[in-house]
């Protein structure tokens, strides 16, 4: 059974209404592994900084990033890999309310590639799948389950028990019906990740601004973009939700 929730959108004094689709776990039927990786790996890309790398994926529109906001909070240069192309960033945007997650925009559109993502939150147990680039091997696949759900000033963080390093902040974490749940940005011993969940990325997307302090090739950013740059199109998830 898919919730179906209307989102209000605000950015950049732009309304925009955005069907999100929140798949019930329970009901949905478990795809292969192999399917779920096949299907988002070339989504995935590396991030590098002058002060270390991570990960991140596409989502939304061809020109956005999702990654962890402590990769790329001060530093001066970013690029970012996918597909084997490289892209510098244009423009940073970051949670204001302390979410450990920035969105990156590109310079410019990445090759054409879908962007489709089915939403879900996850429940104690469920098994879960990590793509990340730990000590920079791009696109790692690491399994596990989630052990516990922490609900943080109405946020909600997932820990689970898939393997993680240095390099995997900002990775996506897929739940076995194939749906997107949350974002890593985080570890315990490279045991236990701690995963942000998508409907709490979603909830606060309000909370969005510009990271002024972003310098690109040294010249530092405007801070105020216009319409046309605004990153968030609506997303389409799926259109075809589980059956």
């Amino acid at each position: 059974m898919a919730l179906f929730i209307p989102s209000l959108l605000v950015l950049q004094r732009k309304i925009i209404l955005i069907p999100l689709f929140f798949i019930s776990t329970a009901l949905a039927e478990q795809v292969n592994p192999k399917h779920i990786f096949s299907q988002n790996k070339k989504l995935v890309s590396e991030i590098v900084t002058d002060d270390g790398y991570g990960t991140g994926f596409l989502f939304g529109h061809d020109d956005a990033i999702i990654t962890a906001k402590h990769l790329v909070d001060g530093v001066s240069r970013i690029s970012v890999i996918l597909e084997g192309e490289k892209y510098n960033v244009d423009q940073v945007y970051y949670f204001e309310n302390n979410i450990d997650i920035a969105i990156l925009k590109l310079d410019r559109d990445t090759k054409p590639i879908k962007v489709k993502y089915r939403i879900s939150n996850a429940g104690a147990l469920d098994p879960v799948l990590l793509i990340a680039n730990p000590y920079g091997l791009a696109r790692t696949v690491t399994t596990g389950y989630i052990s516990n759900i922490i609900n943080k000033n109405g946020n909600i963080y997932y820990i689970a028990t898939a393997a993680s390093s240095l390099g995997s902040s900002g990775g996506p974490v897929f739940n076995y019906n194939g749906a997107l749940v949350g974002v890593h940005t985080g570890n315990y011993g490279g045991v236990h990740q701690s995963i942000i969940s998508m409907d709490t990325i979603i909830g606060n997307i309000d909370e969005i601004s510009l990271m002024p302090t972003y310098k690109y090739f040294g010249r530092t950013r405007r801070i105020f973009g216009s319409l046309k740059n605004a990153i968030y199109k609506p997303v389409d998830y799926l259109n075809t939700v589980l059956k």
